[in-house]
């Protein structure tokens, strides 16, 4: 689920991995944790200088942590690729430095 917030794009991810239900609240079974997530960015328009991306947890210290972040090509084409730690129940991804204004976004989420 992408979100604007505060100007800038959001991706909520939320761990259905081997669970019978996609009615996240009311899953039963324990999700099967997903480690090293790639997320892949596809933007319509490039900005000057590549966004800072960041991730908290719930799951984790609760704290933004720093992606680093690459540049690479695929049949889709070019994107911007972080590599999410890990993912238990809920992650949370931002960026910092772009502007929703400069074209529609979109998210892919990979797990490699």
């Amino acid at each position: 689920m992408t979100r604007p917030v505060a100007s800038y794009p959001v991706l909520h991810l939320i761990n259905l991995n081997r669970v019978r239900t996609s009615r996240w609240r009311e899953a039963k079974e324990m999700p099967q944790p997903v480690d090293n997530l790639e997320v892949r960015f596809y933007p319509s328009e490039w900005p000057s200088e590549l966004p800072r991306f960041f991730w908290a947890s719930p799951d984790g210290d609760g704290r933004p942590h720093e992606l680093p972040v690459t540049v690479g090509r695929d049949e889709n084409g070019q994107f911007i690729s972080v590599r999410v730690p890990s993912l238990r129940f809920w992650t949370m991804v931002w960026m910092d430095g772009w502007r929703r204004a400069a074209g529609r976004t979109g998210f892919g989420a990979l797990q490699s």
